[in-house]
């Protein structure tokens, strides 16, 4: 047991987990964040090898190699990763730091054992979730330079500033200012001083600036009141600014403050923010270069028809060679006007005006094969559609990525077989959420199974134009429109046995 004051405050209001084991790896003490993240009493682990505690979870050949090993030949170990069995509360992982004391004194053992197991699971998530890490370390020791030693020697080594404060009255007990009585490099590091320059000296001597952004009110406030506070600031360093982040606790007649640079965090989560109002604002250039482009384009073409209109109305005049040319041209521009028509469709699905609402699939899919009901009839096309479900989608969107899918199911049959179109849906859930599985399979010509991400790329066309008629949009405007709805759609396919559609619409409650 250590009874050093000040090396007792810290170890006592740390927030790692920390253990001190002497040369034979008995337990010396524990801090109480040791035993509260790995629910022990300190009374029946103190005195007791480490190896036999916690249903001997400790005894663990990693935790072997580490102090058999690792420890020996360098007398630290740094971020030591290790996942753990604890019976009682599963598998955790576990960051170990450890050192071998120096001095004249007794061989001692820091470990300091940081939990990572929520940080790997929120990794795992896609959440780039930092997790902020407070440390506040104070060890116990029987002379005051060998505390200090070991202090530094386990502070020295995280990457969180530590540091303590003691309150400076005048004659009438006011708190005019704070005394440095101890502090790691980090700390003083960020404004390019060492601990040697600051720790005895106050703030007015050290970090003036405190008085005037607000943070000496802080400190003082904690100490009045007793009240933990977490803060973050910008402070200058010379001509730059740097983002600190910080937490304070009052330890008896002083304040402990935990603070970490975030410079560079910051500087990224500015720099993300800018790029995205740049993208944003290039988006909608784009999309209002798009517009007006396809529709400046609308009119020479009108006129191109217009005046060939003109000049066959005259065919009788014309050889069946330069009639040809004209008519080859006439059907040219009529194409090229449907293909901007379609790319004025594409770029108009990343509007945000529309609004989705309930729909009832089985009635929606009538409404639809009734806007073409000629092609249905003139192809002989067959449905069979099972009981579909409600769901909420943009209408007109919607109505849009089911016209393309059947047009094409009806656009691509095999010659002299009618097109045999099923459509039907199930729920399903997946890492993502819970979405109705619209599926609708035809008997066409298909497609090889390699391009099934392809056929959703603008311009894309996997059978040629004098075969079959189309632009190349159609599908990469359903993929939007599925993106618009947070959603997903897929294509399957075999040359010769048909193309098949899964779309993939979010469930709301």
């Amino acid at each position: 047991m250590f009874n050093d004051a000040n090396t007792g405050i810290l170890l006592a209001a740390s927030r790692d987990a920390i253990l001190i084991l002497d040369s034979h790896l008995n337990v010396l003490t524990a801090n109480p964040f040791f035993c509260r993240n790995f629910g022990l009493d300190p009374k029946d682990i103190e005195g007791k090898p480490l190896y036999d505690i916690d249903g001997n979870a400790w005894d663990d050949s990693a935790i072997h190699f580490l102090f058999n090993e690792l420890l020996p030949a360098d007398g630290h170990v740094e971020d030591y990763e290790v996942t753990i069995d604890f019976h009682r509360n599963g598998f955790r992982d576990l960051i170990l730091n450890a050192r071998q004391s120096t001095g004249h004194g007794p061989e001692l053992i820091f470990l300091i054992a940081e939990d990572v197991t929520e940080k790997k699971k929120a990794l795992q998530l896609q959440a780039g979730i930092e997790a902020e890490l407070e440390m506040l370390v104070k060890l116990r020791t029987a002379e005051l330079e060998q505390s200090r030693a070991y202090l530094n020697s386990v502070l020295g080594s995280t990457h969180y500033g530590i540091a303590s404060y003691e309150p400076v009255r005048n004659d009438t007990g006011e708190i005019v200012d704070f005394r440095i009585i101890y502090t790691n490099q980090e700390v003083p590091g960020n404004f390019g001083l060492s601990v040697q320059d600051v720790v005895g000296k106050t703030f007015t001597e050290v970090y003036p600036s405190i008085f005037e952004n607000g943070i000496f009110e802080k400190i003082r406030d904690c100490i009045l009141t007793g009240m933990s506070n977490t803060y973050e600031i910008a402070v200058n360093k010379g001509n730059n600014e740097i983002w600190l982040t910080a937490a304070t606790e009052r330890v008896n007649d002083s304040v402990t403050i935990t603070s970490k640079n975030i410079t560079a965090e910051k500087s990224a989560a500015l720099q993300l923010e800018r790029m995205n109002t740049l993208l944003f604002n290039k988006n909608k250039e784009l999309s209002s270069f798009t517009y007006i482009a396809s529709h400046d384009l609308q009119e020479p073409l009108r006129k191109i028809r217009m005046f060939i209109s003109r000049i066959l109305e005259e065919e009788h005049h014309f050889s069946d060679n330069t009639l040809s040319y004209f008519t080859n041209i006439n059907s040219t521009a009529m194409r090229m006007q449907t293909l901007i028509d379609a790319l004025l469709s594409y770029s108009s699905m990343d509007s945000d005006i529309f609004k989705t609402e309930r729909t009832d699939l089985n009635k929606f899919l009538k409404e639809v094969c009734s806007l073409i009901d000629i092609s249905i009839e003139e192809s002989g096309a067959v449905f069979e559609a099972e009981p579909l479900p409600a769901v909420y989608v943009v209408r007109i969107q919607f109505q849009q990525l089911l016209l393309n899918i059947i047009n094409n199911a009806i656009k691509y049959r095999k010659p002299g077989i009618p097109p045999i179109i099923k459509i039907s849906a199930e729920k399903i859930e997946n890492d993502n959420g819970k979405f109705w599985k619209l599926m609708i399979e035809d008997n066409g010509i298909g497609f090889d199974p390699q391009y099934g991400d392809k056929i959703f790329e603008v311009f894309q066309r996997l059978h040629g134009k004098r075969e079959y008629e189309g632009t190349g949009v159609g599908l990469a405007i359903c993929k939007k429109i599925m993106q618009n709805h947070h959603g997903n759609i897929t294509a399957e396919g075999n040359p010769g046995k048909g193309a098949k559609f899964n779309i993939f619409i979010p469930v709301k409650s």
